[in-house]
């Protein structure tokens, strides 16, 4: 039987939105590597579009495909037509582009998954520090809570400048 398409990979929509659960979805994106398994879910109730089909990661929504996509897979999905899918590649998510944006591989009846693109290195090194950030709370000015002030090289200066200058006053 042929794939309901020839396309492989598809860009998914919605990323910049929350989850059903209320998450949103860049937090997940954040914990996602290309090559983790996706699944495909229809959702016929969907109020914009009655082929929608949800990606979920580890059973969390991080997005649908388009609704050109959707229309074509959907019927596929509905007769339980066997596939694999997984994470192809994850754009984004670096200083200029900091939302991540994601592309998934699926192939049908059995057929082998393309290989996943790992993330470059300046998506791991900003991974590292968004995965950091999260989950600590700020508080108003928009710091981390329970970090001490910084004053950093200029703070030492200022303070042995007025100790010294304040030692060559009491002398004269």
């Amino acid at each position: 039987m042929a794939a309901p398409t020839r396309k492989r990979l598809f860009d998914i929509v919605g990323e910049s939105k929350n989850a059903a659960d209320g998450t949103p979805r860049q937090h997940l994106l954040a914990r996602v590597d290309p090559a983790d398994a996706v699944t495909l879910q229809r959702q016929p109730e969907n109020p914009y579009d009655p082929n929608a089909v949800a990606v979920l990661w580890e059973g969390r929504d991080i997005g649908f495909l388009p609704r050109e996509d959707a229309a074509t897979i959907a019927p596929a999905l509905d007769e339980g037509r066997p596939y694999a899918a997984h994470v192809h590649e994850l754009r984004g998510g670096v200083k200029g582009y900091t939302s991540y944006g994601v592309k998934i591989a699926i192939a049908w009846d059995g057929k082998p998954l393309p290989p996943a693109k790992p993330l470059d290195e300046q998506q791991e090194r900003s991974r590292r520090g968004k995965l950091a950030a999260m989950g600590r709370e700020r508080d108003a000015t928009g710091a981390f809570a329970g970090d001490s002030p910084k004053g950093g090289c200029m703070g030492v200066l200022i303070a042995v400048l007025l100790v010294g200058t304040a030692g060559v006053y009491s002398f004269v």
